[in-house]
């Protein structure tokens, strides 16, 4: 057992949420947390670590991690936000040819007499001004979110907009970062410590928006809109061959085709079906139609899993959000399922709040629209904190890695299916690296309108996935 010393001015709950996540939830390691003026030195844990200023002198512990000023100095305000450039802790990597240096991005940086992030051995105790606590709270609870207020035209938070993306790392799940380099020095301190055992999985899911896609009538319009009304030769011929393609097509539902290779390859779907709704993004095929109702009967029947697409018009409108969990509810004759909002458009922490309140078993919103990456900087699911209203709730978040539109539409550079599978490949390959949850986002529309070769993309990442799931489970 780990007992954690707080200082007793950061004694609060966010502090609490944050080193609990970090040990419990992610290290799976028992720990006792209490207020520095009740520790005494009497009591005899496997470690004993203070987080907080100006520690004790006649105490003795294994571990100091000297806290930032971010829980105590204009908390909830901008003048709480990291100061930029970010600095760095460079740590030192080994690999098979040679030795290197890693520079990790430190968020907060703890007071103490030195200013640069460090780690040093001071009479057998370590000593950190690395604060794990605070910067992985930041990326946990999206706190930046709630301090600036940026928006795109669906009041989402602009991903381009984040610390993570202006200082390089949102393609590094840097929670997990933290979390490996405290795991090190726990282990320096004891080295027979054990921690919750993880393996590679894949959560797959897709985005039910819409069910009437390829029929004929809209093939034969667009390829008449090649020629009438943009006037291109070279689009005339791209449509005629994706549709001589789409005519001797297998499987050409995009339903359909998912079930199969999800059976195929050995991994659950899940999908989410956008149901009711007042916005004109909303509302584009009726719920209790005989198809739907097909569809819903035979994806369950076959194992996979079904979650609730809620609605553009309900991220902030709790009773829009719950008639749509109860139209799921009788659809599926199933109480508890996950949540993705339409368009990912979510505000933290009052969406999630209304996802909890609703009773929803989890989120799978916090991914951005226009980039790829660790929007909470983690590959790992993890509970999620009202900030606002200092709580933890019940909800578990699965953040978005990677969604088919966003790596297609907004990166000029992978513009070939070649690039795009090994994009996404290396970023599986950082996820199973931490036995972490590659949540990636396909939809149906994708592997039925044939605009973009996804079907041979999707094959192939499955592949990979099963690879690597089969690599680690035999480790």
């Amino acid at each position: 057992m780990i007992l954690i010393i707080v200082d007793p001015k950061i004694n609060n709950p966010p502090v609490r949420y944050s080193i609990t996540m970090l040990f419990k939830d992610f290290l799976g390691i028992p720990i006792e947390i209490i207020d520095g003026k009740d520790y005494h030195n009497d009591s005899q844990p496997d470690i004993k670590i203070f987080y907080g200023f100006t520690p004790n002198k006649d105490k003795k512990f294994d571990m100091i991690i000297y806290s930032s000023k971010f829980w105590i100095e204009n908390y909830l305000k901008k003048e709480s936000l990291p100061s930029l450039p970010l600095k760095y802790y460079e740590q030192e990597c080994k690999d098979a040819q040679r030795q290197k240096k890693k520079k990790m991005p430190i968020i907060y940086v703890g007071g103490s007499k030195k200013e640069e992030p460090f780690i040093e051995i001071d009479e057998g105790c370590i000593l950190t001004n690395i604060d794990f606590f605070a910067s992985s709270f930041f990326m946990l609870t999206r706190y930046e979110e709630m301090i600036n207020d940026y928006q795109d035209e669906h009041g989402r938070f602009p991903g381009k907009q984040s610390l993570a993306f202006q200082e390089g790392f949102l393609e590094r799940p840097i929670v997990n970062e933290y979390l490996e380099l405290l795991w090190s020095l726990l282990l320096k301190i004891s080295p027979k410590l054990t921690r919750k055992e993880r393996q590679f999985e894949l959560f797959l899911t897709h985005d039910i928006d819409n069910l009437k896609l390829g029929t004929v009538k809209k093939r034969i319009r667009s390829l008449g809109s090649q020629l009438i009304r943009k006037k291109s030769i070279k689009g005339f011929l791209g449509e005629l061959w994706r549709n001589i393609t789409w005519l001797f097509t297998f499987r050409k539902n995009g339903i359909k085709y998912i079930l199969y290779t999800s059976n195929k390859y050995g991994f659950q779907s899940t999908f989410f079906f956008l149901l009711n709704g007042t916005s004109r993004f909303d509302n584009r095929y009726d719920p209790y139609s005989k198809k739907v109702k097909k569809i819903i009967k035979k994806i369950l029947s076959e194992g996979h899993k079904v979650g609730l697409h809620s609605s553009y018009s309900s991220y902030l409108n709790f009773e829009q959000l719950t008639k749509e969990q109860k139209i799921l509810t009788e659809l599926t004759q199933e109480d508890k399922f996950g949540v993705r909002n339409h368009y990912l458009r979510i505000k933290v922490p009052e969406s999630l709040r209304l996802f909890d309140q609703a009773g929803l078993a989890y989120d799978s919103s916090l991914g951005y629209s226009k980039c790829f990456g660790f929007r909470a900087g983690v590959c790992y699911p993890f509970r999620v904190f009202d900030v606002l209203e200092n709580k933890t709730l019940n909800i578990i978040e699965y953040p978005l890695m990677i969604m088919d539109k966003t790596i297609v539409n907004n990166y000029p550079e992978l513009n070939t299916p070649k690039k795009v599978l090994k994009e996404i490949k290396k970023q599986i390959d950082v996820i199973s690296s931490y036995h972490g949850t590659f949540v990636f986002l396909i939809h149906n529309h994708s592997l039925e309108e044939f605009q973009y070769p996804w079907r041979r993309i999707y094959k192939k990442m499955l592949s990979y996935c099963k690879l690597k799931r089969d690599e680690k489970s035999r480790e």
